[in-house]
């Protein structure tokens, strides 16, 4: 209390840092004059951001199998022949159908 914030912050994380304690700080400004608040660079990103940034990357990876699926899926109906389905046409415009595009 009393201390100058900017090295009261850099003495407090320098011995959490030789303490290796498993927390941060924040400093809090209780006064009227806003001219005095002391703002942090930039966006930091938290475990929010990056949950979210892994599981877009994963349903990004399993629309794209999908994708693959259903060309090689429709691949596979193209090479029907009569002996193998009742109705190839029909079977064949489904497929095509409901390719992805």
């Amino acid at each position: 209390m009393g201390q100058d914030v900017t090295a009261a912050r850099t003495d407090i994380e320098a011995k959490i840092k030789a303490s290796n304690l498993p927390f941060t700080i924040q400093t809090v400004f209780l006064g009227a004059d806003k001219s005095k608040v002391i703002k942090k660079p930039g966006i930091l990103f938290g475990d929010l951001h990056r949950l979210h940034q892994v599981l877009r990357a994963d349903l990004s990876d399993q629309l794209e199998n999908a994708k693959t699926f259903s060309s090689y899926y429709v691949q596979q109906v193209n090479t029907l022949t009569s002996d193998d389905v009742d109705d190839v046409a029909q079977t064949k415009t489904v497929a095509t159908q409901r390719a992805p595009r």
